[in-house]
């Protein structure tokens, strides 16, 4: 009897101890930006978890919807962008089932796709990486497309994330 007794004691004591203690629930969405006078378009995940946004909205951004598809579109210079982003809402079955999950469905510029399907912000991804961010902005007759990708894990920033960038000429268009 007096095993158990310590036993119980030392579990009710460790109790407050958990180092890797993780938020009870998380929810990712999808925040954009069209600033023609700053020459930017741009798609920034967004992460809050038990009600503190571990990722925040940026300022001058807007979040998507997250129970239908959003059409987005964004005159910034010669380049008319044009992005459709998709919403599956949460489901009762299923992997990361709480979790709305967004994809980009296509992100044009003056109607020539540069991106295909993409998810978009998975916080659920147990494959790693997935894309966060991108930003397109135009400087005379070029496009500089930047797209950045890492993996959330409870922190205010991505881990390991990765930016590219990419420029595309207008002329070419």
């Amino acid at each position: 009897m007096k095993p158990l007794i310590i036993y119980i004691a030392l579990a009710i004591a460790s109790a407050g101890f958990a180092p890797d203690a993780r938020a009870d629930w998380s929810e990712a969405s999808v925040a954009y930006k069209c600033d023609p006078a700053g020459n930017l378009f741009a798609l920034h995940g967004v992460v809050q978890a038990n009600d503190e946004f571990f990722i925040p909205k940026k300022p001058g951004y807007s979040v998507i919807s997250d129970e239908e598809p959003s059409s987005l579109h964004c005159n910034i210079g010669k380049a008319r962008i044009t992005a459709i982003i998709e919403v599956s809402p949460p489901r009762e079955k299923g992997m990361c089932a709480s979790q709305a999950l967004y994809s980009i469905r296509k992100l044009e510029v003056n109607g020539k796709e540069i991106m295909g399907y993409q998810l978009f912000n998975n916080i659920c991804s147990f494959s790693g990486s997935s894309l966060f961010g991108v930003e397109i902005s135009t400087k005379g007759k070029n496009i500089n497309i930047k797209t950045c990708a890492g993996k959330w894990d409870w922190k205010p920033e991505y881990d390991d994330s990765k930016c590219e960038s990419k420029i595309i000429s207008l002329d070419k268009q």
